[in-house]
């Protein structure tokens, strides 16, 4: 074979190794697919001295599991005495020589990332019970990291957690089974301590269902290459923990996207009477682009206003239950400003995520002049409520937000479930879709009873002449929105003519869904 030969052979062969890869790394580690590649890759390693690298690489380089890793270790075994009780935890049986350890860190060295899920149940029972002794005696015994070259870690949890340091850490999610927010998780806390002191590249930590102590998510802030950000901070003294937090953190320069979760709170629960409202010290992030907050509504705007920065480009809240309150277009109101105020109103996103249970809450009825602030935003492409909006809207309000966002792709405006009535028509639908071509996906509630509000679609024969602006929306919610028999055919025509392109109509489960499902037939059936 020529010299030439063996190169294009090798590259052939790094290009299988690099297919293996990808499918072992995008498979569940209980597939079929999953199971092939890692023999294949492992057959590929004891082929030649040139393939071994790449093909252990290859092998090692995410685990999903940490029951592969730990059988490195020979005193690493099984108790098999009571298999039909589901006691077969695995744990080690004896000292870990100073060989032992040589030969586990050469493959340990190879692993840079780690996705283990202890409760997965994809493995099999007890697949993966490993007893915690395991853990304590190797942190106790071991000097230097496990993993040196560890880059992400997504795990759970547990007494494993603290094996999981790296110098060479970036990005880091830990999970909690159960959500208390009442109390800190010690063991999370010192390992945020841990990262953040042994590893200076850490760009991304996302603490999902679980609270850490005041000064681990202080040297959070602190960290100054951080970029992505997601904490939980106690639903009954967040605005303590949060400015405590801030005590010294200097401006996050690097700070990208910022998660707020602050969860727990019953319906009864009021807001506390200890907040300050004046707060001067506030987070400072100059280039945030995305901010998500979860909350109640006074604890989404308060937290809002404690943030300072320019740049942001996508905002989003998820609002739990709270008391009901007539002052809630105040607090929407706040929001407006203090969002519009953090993007210079160059805010792109807007998401507003509900639970169906709150469609029925009272509110203090918002008109369109509560949502002035947003008119600002030019640039506007995504406007979405989920469920319900804390306002009803008639049809010049909806042509002032088409007029004021001509860039917009997607608008979520479902009617409160509290209301039976709605005061748009087909002719603001007609309005919207001529001031906004770019319109990809429309989700509101309108009266479709009145033949006379329908605007009149002129046809050639049986065809339609084609609209002067051709959107390019293709999915279209009407929720509960109301139609009649009279109304099935002139709505059928004018919608086929403003959406040509439409792929999929939904409707709700309303006294008129035969009449929708007759006006959806007849729309994707137009010739």
């Amino acid at each position: 074979m020529s010299l030439l030969q063996g190169r294009l052979n090798f590259d052939v062969l790094t290009n299988v190794i690099t297919l293996l890869q990808e499918e072992k790394e995008e498979g569940s580690s209980s597939s079929t697919t999953y199971k092939l590649a890692c023999s294949a890759l492992f057959a590929l390693a004891r082929t030649c001295e040139e393939l071994k690298d790449p093909s252990l690489k290859a092998l090692w380089r995410r685990q999903d599991r940490i029951l592969p890793v730990l059988k490195l270790i020979p005193r690493f075994t099984q108790d098999t005495s009571d298999l039909n009780n589901g006691r077969n935890y695995w744990f080690l049986d004896g000292f870990i020589s100073k060989t032992d350890w040589q030969r586990f860190d050469v493959y340990a060295r190879l692993i840079e990332e780690i996705h283990f899920h202890p409760r997965d149940q994809s493995f099999g029972l007890n697949a993966e019970k490993i007893h915690d002794s395991v853990y304590v005696y190797i942190l106790s015994c071991r000097e230097s990291v496990l993993f040196p070259r560890l880059s992400k870690v997504f795990t759970e949890v547990g007494t494993i957690l603290h094996l999981f340091c790296s110098p060479a850490l970036r990005y880091v999610s830990v999970t909690a089974s159960r959500y208390d927010g009442n109390r800190a998780d010690p063991l999370v806390s010192n390992y945020v301590n841990r990262i953040c002191a042994m590893s200076p590249n850490i760009q991304s930590v996302a603490l999902n269902s679980v609270m850490v102590h005041t000064s681990a998510l202080q040297r959070l802030l602190a960290t100054s290459g951080i970029r992505s950000l997601q904490f939980h901070l106690s639903p009954d003294n967040f605005h303590t923990q949060f400015l405590e937090a801030l005590d010294m953190v200097p401006t996050l320069h690097n700070l990208e996207s910022l998660a707020i979760f602050c969860l727990n709170r019953s319906a009864d629960d009021v807001f506390p009477d200890n907040v300050p409202m004046n707060h001067v010290q506030k987070l400072k992030a100059p280039n945030l682009r995305d901010l998500h907050i979860r909350g109640t509504l006074e604890s989404i705007a308060w937290l809002c206003e404690s943030i300072e920065g320019t740049s942001l480009r996508a905002f989003k809240a998820s609002l739990l239950s709270g008391p009901v309150l007539r002052t809630q277009s105040r607090l929407y109101e706040r929001i407006w400003k203090r969002i519009c105020h953090l993007s210079c109103n160059q805010l792109e996103e807007i998401y507003f995520q509900t639970g169906h249970h709150q469609g029925g809450m009272a509110f203090e009825p918002m008109t369109a002049d509560d949502l002035l602030p947003l008119y600002r935003l030019q640039n506007l492409v995504v406007f979405s409520f989920e469920y319900f909006t804390p306002f009803v809207l008639a049809n010049g309000d909806l042509e002032l937000m088409a007029r004021s966002w001509p860039y917009l792709q997607i608008l979520d405006i479902p009617l409160p479930i509290a209301l039976s009535s709605t005061k748009l028509t087909a002719q603001g639908i007609k309005t919207l879709a001529e001031l906004c071509p770019y319109l990809e996906r429309l989700d509101l509630t309108f009266d479709a009873t009145d033949p006379s509000t329908i605007p009149r679609v002129e046809l050639e024969g049986r065809r339609l002449i084609a609209s002067s602006t051709q959107s390019r929306l293709w999915r279209l919610n009407v929720n509960d929105s109301h139609v009649n028999e009279a109304c099935i055919e002139p709505l059928a025509v004018l919608l086929k003519q403003l959406f040509p392109n439409i792929q999929a109509m939904v409707f709700g489960f309303s006294l008129a869904i035969q009449f929708w499902s007759r006006v959806r037939n007849r729309v994707m059936d137009f010739d």
